[in-house]
């Protein structure tokens, strides 16, 4: 969010995460978007500078089994399908990751718009979401035995299963209609995007009001950039769907990457007064009030949300950074917890945690957080230099050292960490070893008196007085007042 001025902390870690957070859904949607970081993956820029996918082993986030349409759902309508007995085209979602095998449900809606991180949503393309779970047909209709592993969630045995189907064609024309959405699916979680286009619309050439397969293709041309593509194809999904939501979702975020906000706003409040259970365009409204600076609106969008799913990383990642925002860091605490709670092993919500406790005087768990997320991200730079900072203000130089080693072995140039663990290395007396990371932090900045008294010091231990003396006086001209380069000049014998 464009509000935060937090220490950057979280920054380095997540802006390399290409993957965006996904939108939640609200009970009795479909869709399997779970909005939760993975554990050991970046949250997101900003707040928590996410990049969430679903957790592994966890089920979706809405904590309902995977949806499929199922004969007498909200889907779709061609005035030319099949009896009410046969299967329904497949509900449009998302491309890759493969979802898990469904089950019938009722009152289906497609799932969720992908929604970019807060602190880039201004400025990031949105990308395509998470794979929708594969279509089901009916139990009444008549369909081969490989549909089942059309549906399932390996993108592998789909495509094949999926190939059989289609390549019998002696089916029922939504079961094949079917087939070739899911094969779609599978084919984009493949990076196969031309496969996936040429499915679709095979698709929509045999029902050319299916909705669903409208949307699906709309996504990808919007993840093209092809913008008028997908917006014709949406209208004509709105136009023959009067229920669902999903192309409404969609549109919208496609005029907010655009600027028109208002037209964004309208269409997501059309989808809220269509489904007022509809999580997932609460939340790009949500998202949408916070850049018009109506937090107010957003927190209602958001706590509804919340209502609806109580596992929504994502809106207890917004909901945070409005408390941030209003110098609420003990609410923002809570949310934050909330997603450790999703991803109990994430190092960035951590560490985040622990940011916002150090700032609320809570030194204690700010410092366990802090160690919980080095020991999930063992790697990770950024939190390491955290850490040796934190060390380093305690008096603990041992510490300092042991994870400034770290950063230093990923970049040995880190300027700020050559100059740290050179002063840590004076403090430990290891006169050496200072003298190598301070002179080369000198190199990088003859303008800091701390780092020519250290080196003096330890100049001073080797008895080389003459490097020690001129270290001292350099010091004294960067600093006039500085009594450490004066004391350690008297030691020599030298007034100044």
């Amino acid at each position: 969010m464009r509000h935060l001025n937090l220490p950057s902390l979280l920054l380095a870690a997540f802006l390399g995460s290409t993957s965006h957070v996904s939108a939640q859904q609200a009970p009795g949607q479909s869709g399997t978007g779970t909005g939760r970081p993975s554990d050991g993956q970046p949250a997101r820029p900003g707040l928590l500078q996410r990049s969430v996918t679903q957790e592994p082993g966890r089920s979706p986030a809405s904590g309902n089994p995977p949806p499929t349409l199922s004969p007498g759902a909200d889907a779709p309508q061609s005035p030319v399908s099949t009896p009410a007995s046969q299967p329904q085209p497949a509900t449009p979602q998302a491309a890759p990751p493969p979802a898990a095998p469904v089950r019938p449900t009722t009152n289906q809606q497609t799932p969720p718009t992908q929604l970019p991180p807060a602190a880039t949503r201004e400025a990031a393309p949105r990308q395509l979401p998470p794979a929708i779970p594969p279509a089901q047909p009916g139990t009444a209709a008549p369909v081969p035995p490989e549909m089942a592993e059309c549906t399932a969630d390996s993108s592998r045995g789909s495509l094949e299963a999926c190939g059989k189907v289609i390549q019998t064609r002696r089916v029922p024309r939504d079961v094949l209609v079917m087939a070739h959405v899911n094969r779609a699916q599978a084919r984009v979680s493949q990076n196969d995007v031309d496969g996936a286009l040429a499915d679709l619309g095979e698709a929509i050439r045999l029902d050319p009001r299916n909705a669903a397969a409208m949307t699906v293709r709309a996504r990808i041309y919007a993840q093209r950039n092809d913008v008028d593509r997908a917006l014709a194809d949406l209208a004509s999904a709105i136009g023959f769907d009067t229920t669902a939501t999903a192309a409404l979702r969609e549109r919208a975020a496609i005029h907010q990457r655009r600027g028109r906000i208002e037209e964004a706003l309208s269409d997501l409040d059309e989808a809220i007064t269509r489904d007022p259970l509809d999580g997932a365009a609460r939340l790009l409204r949500a998202q949408i009030r916070v850049q018009r600076n109506n937090l107010d609106g957003a927190l209602r969008d958001l706590d509804e949300v919340i209502r609806l799913d109580r596992d929504n990383l994502v809106a207890y990642a917004e909901r945070a950074d409005i408390h941030i925002a209003r110098g609420d860091r003990a609410r923002a605490v809570l949310d934050v917890t909330e997603a450790i709670r999703l991803a109990p092993r994430n190092a960035q919500l951590i560490a985040l945690r622990g940011q916002l406790n150090r700032e609320l005087g809570r030194n204690d768990q700010a410092n366990a957080d802090l160690d919980a997320a080095i020991t999930a991200s063992p790697n990770d730079a950024a939190l390491r230099l955290t850490r040796a900072r934190a060390s380093w203000q305690r008096g603990n130089a041992a510490q300092a050292v042991t994870d400034l080693d770290v950063v230093l072995r990923g970049n040995a140039n880190n300027a700020e960490a050559l100059r740290l663990r050179g002063l840590a290395q004076a403090r430990l007396n290891n006169a050496d070893r200072a003298i190598a990371d301070l002179t080369q932090a000198i190199g990088r900045n003859q303008r800091d008196a701390e780092v020519y008294v250290a080196r003096g010091e330890a100049y001073q231990r080797r008895n080389q007085r003459q490097n020690a003396i001129a270290d001292f006086q350099a010091a004294l001209q960067v600093d006039a007042s500085n009594q450490r380069a004066r004391e350690g000049l008297r030691r020599l014998g030298i007034n100044n």
